[in-house]
């Protein structure tokens, strides 16, 4: 199994267990216009969907249950920090989102991974501005990049935006 996951999905994090909450959300919000994907468990708080810019926007505005929304980049599986960079770089050079833009970078929640947040965000905030030329701004991004790693037993980072 590749080490990297090129990935285009739309998480939905809600609280604890509200996975069937969120997928009779989304049956609610289906008929404003916009065909319903088929969601995915990621785990009992989350789904995922494909990424679909009109899907993010509809359930930015009208969700009830979703606490975070992540565009997935992509999820590198490393425990250690050169092979998150490098990881980081495969997705980075995946996403269809070039020029300049501002952002920042948080970790919430590093699992097993054997760095600190910080070297963690040091490494995504490297890989932004040397291979996409985006630069650091703390008070005002465009964008968060937000990477989470998994819970006890496997060792993954998923790099993704935050709205």
């Amino acid at each position: 199994m590749s080490k990297v996951q090129i990935r285009g999905d739309l998480e939905l994090v809600g609280s604890q267990g509200a996975a069937r909450a969120m997928r009779i959300e989304l049956a609610r919000l289906a008929p404003r216009g916009v065909d319903r994907p088929k969601p995915t468990s990621v785990d009992e708080s989350s789904l995922a969907i494909p990424y679909d810019p009109s899907w993010a926007l509809l359930l930015l505005r009208y969700s009830r249950t979703i606490s975070r929304l992540f565009w997935t980049w992509g999820v590198v599986r490393e425990d250690r920090l050169e092979g998150l960079v490098a990881g980081l770089r495969e997705v980075v050079e995946s996403i269809s989102w070039k020029g300049r833009a501002t952002f920042s970078v948080e970790v919430r929640s590093k699992g097993d991974f054997r760095a600190s947040p910080l070297q963690m965000r040091g490494c995504a905030k490297s890989v932004l501005e040397r291979d996409l030329g985006w630069t650091l701004d703390a008070e005002r991004p465009e964008v968060v990049v937000s990477l989470r790693a998994s819970l006890a037993g496997s060792r993954w980072a998923s790099i993704s935006a935050a709205a």
